[in-house]
């Protein structure tokens, strides 16, 4: 079972990273902030990303609060937004305001791997990671925090439900999370780049 796994992943990692490669993501392309560390992971004999975002601030609308799918994008910035940009693209129903911080989905060639990687994303803050089992005997590792935020900024009808001091007050916040997100990144980074994870596959199987 592990030989066929192996094989397996092998199989997907050549398939996954050739040509027509693209990250899994919304966007279908890496964010720049992100592309040395996702280019050092795809380097690696027991990894692949997935899909990946270096963490995002959104605004959007939507018919019903209830409604899942196909919400209206009137904002999107892998940037901390300006006071002024929140209140100029602040229209629709049901309106959210979201953050969201750096995720990153790898494929792990076994459970040793995943929980190697797992340990360094746990450690450089991003305690809401975990490994997600596959029927086929593989492991994909998520990696993100919980700086997540959430905030409706209107209601059914459209009605404005904030104050000019309460935008105010959120686009700090957001800013503050913006540079967490940043230093939770850099030191995630600087763990797998600097922990030798194998970088070529016999020095696994020696080591291993």
């Amino acid at each position: 079972a592990a030989a066929a796994a192996a094989a397996q992943f092998e199989s997907l990692k050549r398939r996954k990273l050739g040509a027509s490669w693209v990250d899994l993501s919304n966007k279908g392309s890496v964010d720049a902030a992100v592309v040395g560390l996702v280019s050092h992971i795809n380097s690696l004999p027991q990894y692949f990303t997935l899909s990946s975002c270096s963490g995002r601030v959104t605004l959007s609308s939507k018919h019903s609060a209830a409604q899942k799918q196909h919400l209206q994008s009137h904002f999107s910035a892998h940037a901390p937004p300006s006071e002024e940009e929140l209140r100029h693209n602040l229209k629709g129903s049901n309106s959210v305001l979201k953050f969201e911080p750096f995720v990153l989905h790898v494929q792990c060639r076994d459970l040793h791997a995943a929980k190697k990687m797992l340990t360094h994303a746990i450690d450089s803050g991003h305690r809401n990671s975990g490994i997600v089992p596959a029927k086929s005997g593989l492991f994909v590792l998520a990696v993100r925090s919980t700086l997540t935020l959430e905030v409706p900024l209107t209601d059914e009808s459209g009605n404005i439900l904030v104050s000019d001091l309460f935008l105010q007050h959120v686009t700090g916040v957001i800013r503050q999370k913006f540079q967490q997100n940043d230093r939770y990144l850099a030191r995630f980074e600087k763990n797998v780049v600097e922990d030798n994870l194998c970088e070529v596959v016999t020095e696994c199987e020696k080591t291993g």
